[in-house]
């Protein structure tokens, strides 16, 4: 017996001091080859064979890509999974002070190097990564920037792309603040603080930022093109869901919530105009090269302002809508989807006084729509702040009632238009703003000015496919408006 347990004693301290040699033995080696690369450093190392887990402090690795700083990093392996599978198994990895850098414009110098002796990473148990930055450059030289970032999440797949299951794991939680992106040419993109959690994204002040004045824009452009000014309270993306279709992503959202936004849009048309061809929104939902699910999206609380600038020597023409929401029901790209109607419905007003409604129906399968829109009780007010520096006049009154139905396709418009009016005048302007009133009486003899409620039917108005659905819709209203008023 005693015998025995000297034996086991013996075994044991053998067992213990090979650890402690191997742990040593490995520990060295993974200092050398960490030694021979040049592009990583640290100050503070440590393994332990026994665990499987290494430390490191003020880590540092850098290349022609990446450029990776951490105050702390410790990384658990699964030793015996490793010993009988031949791949990495992560049981923990906790990451402080990242500081990642990656220029994606730059990844095409490496997609030749060889690949064939890496270890394949199948999971990750458990990822903390806190106090943490991230810069990216995109592939056409964009740059992405997130501060704050706090990450964690358990029983992570290794690739993330090959399913996106760790999204609908409730441990998955994200927090971080001050996202930039440079979104376009003219525009950045700016949120003070976004989040993830039980797939729930929300973002919190998001703002569309323009990177030049009114006046200098379009020296950054060669066609007309909108300088935009947006900020949202609040965004929430709710029951977020993707996928893969064979190659195809999927997108599927439950609901997105827009709160508090207001929109400014401006548009020098002093510049050459942008003749290309612009596609209804059917169109644009096929070739989104992605599919889309979202069953609703609710918009509430926004103002809108647009402005015009038809001649440098006069101000811009500008109209705003107030209080306005929206609600997009069934907005998807399956073009083979049996309840395929996409339906928007959405409310504003011109002033106090005024209602604002706009119903549209559209398939992604074609492109057929069909629109109705209600317009009561403007003011002059509310609408000669765009006729007035645009087109040289004004109105004098209050129209009563503009409603309109009717169904577009890519090519023409047909349907109905209906004004009605007690007593509405027109005022000719000279250039100094100041009214021409020969001009002004002699326009009045040819308007209807009293009384006026009309219905006139609208037949194969052609489309200009050069212009937004926007102008499609405005050119519907104006050829009605010609039509009431002479």
């Amino acid at each position: 017996m005693k015998k025995a347990l000297s034996y086991i004693v013996i075994l044991s301290a053998i067992i213990i001091v090979g650890f402690l040699i191997a742990d040593f033995i490995i520990s060295n080696k993974v200092k050398e080859r960490l030694s021979k690369e040049p592009s990583i450093s640290y100050t503070s190392f440590n393994v332990n064979v026994l665990t499987g887990s290494l430390e490191l402090e003020e880590f540092k690795f850098y290349d022609s890509i990446k450029d990776i700083q951490a105050d702390y990093i410790y990384l658990n392996v699964d030793v015996l999974h490793y010993t009988l599978e031949k791949e990495i198994k992560i049981e923990n990895l906790d990451v402080k002070g990242l500081n990642l850098k990656y220029d994606n414009s730059l990844a095409k110098e490496n997609n030749n190097k060889n690949t064939s002796d890496a270890v394949s990473l199948v999971e990750i148990e458990a990822i903390k990564i806190s106090q943490s930055t991230i810069e990216y450059k995109t592939a056409k030289g964009k740059k992405l920037r997130i501060n704050e970032i706090d990450l964690a999440t358990k029983n992570v797949q290794w690739p993330l792309d090959k399913n996106f299951d760790w999204l609908k794991n409730n441990s998955f939680n994200i927090k971080a603040k001050d996202l930039s992106y440079d979104l376009d040419n003219l525009h950045d993109l700016k949120i003070d603080d976004l989040s993830f959690e039980n797939r729930k994204v929300d973002f919190k002040n998001f703002k569309i930022k323009p990177k030049y004045t009114q006046q200098s824009y379009i020296e950054h452009i060669e066609v007309e093109k909108d300088l935009m000014t947006l900020d949202a309270k609040t965004i929430s993306l709710e029951g977020l869901e993707l996928g893969k279709n064979e190659d195809k992503l999927q997108l599927s959202l439950s609901r997105i919530l827009v709160d508090s936004t207001y929109l400014s849009i401006y548009r020098d048309k002093n510049i050459a105009d942008d003749l290309s061809y612009k596609p209804l929104y059917s169109e644009s939902l096929r070739g989104l090269g992605f599919d889309l699910k979202v069953d609703s999206v609710l918009i509430s609380k926004a103002s809108i302002n647009y402005q015009e600038l038809l001649h440098k020597d006069r101000p811009p023409g500008e109209i705003s809508f107030e209080s306005v929401d929206a609600q997009i029901i069934n907005l998807h790209n399956d073009i083979n989807k049996e309840n395929s109607e996409i339906k928007v419905i959405a409310s504003g007003k011109l002033s106090k006084q005024s209602q604002i409604l706009f119903n549209m129906i559209l398939k992604p399968s074609q492109e057929k729509f069909e629109v109705s829109t209600l317009i009561k009780d403007v003011k002059d007010s509310s609408v000669n702040t765009f006729f007035a520096p645009a087109m040289r006049m004004k109105f004098d009154g209050k129209i009563n009632r503009i409603e309109t139905t009717f169904t577009g396709t890519n090519s023409e418009a047909n349907g109905q238009f209906r004004m009605v009016y007690k007593d509405l005048k027109l005022k000719i302007l000279n250039k100094n703003g100041g009214e021409n009133h020969f001009a002004s009486l002699l326009s009045n003899v040819f308007v209807n000015n009293k009384d006026v409620d009309k219905t006139f039917k609208i037949d194969k108005m052609k489309r200009d496919k050069t212009k937004s659905f926007w102008n499609y819709l405005w050119s519907f209203h104006l050829e009605g408006l010609k039509r009431s008023l002479l």
